[in-house]
C-alpha cells in the first residue's frame, strides 16, 4: 500500500505521546507557519507546522488519520 501524507498532516507531539521520532534538519519560518525537513525512519518528511522548534532537535510525530490518502493499494 503507498500512502499520501500531506505536509500539514504530520504533528509533532509530546514524546509521552510517540509514536515515531526523528531529528529536524531544517527548520524555515514561512510568515504564517514554519516548514520543516524531519529525517526519521531514513527518509525525509516535510512538516508545517506552528511549533518552533530547533534544526537538530529530536522531536517525536504522528500522522493525523484524515491526512492520511491511498495512492496505491495492495495487489492481490
Amino acid at each position: 500500500v503507498l500512502l499520501s501524507v500531506a505536509g500539514d498532516g504530520i504533528e509533532l507531539c509530546d514524546p509521552e505521546d510517540e509514536i515515531f521520532s526523528g531529528v529536524l534538519d531544517s527548520v524555515v519560518w514561512k510568515g504564517s507557519h514554519y516548514e520543516m525537513i524531519l529525517i526519521a525512519e531514513h527518509r525525509r518528511w516535510l512538516i508545517k507546522s506552528q511549533m518552533d522548534e530547533q534544526a537538530g532537535s529530536e522531536v517525536s510525530f504522528r500522522f493525523r488519520p484524515d491526512a492520511l490518502k491511498i495512492v496505491k493499494g495492495a495487489e492481490q
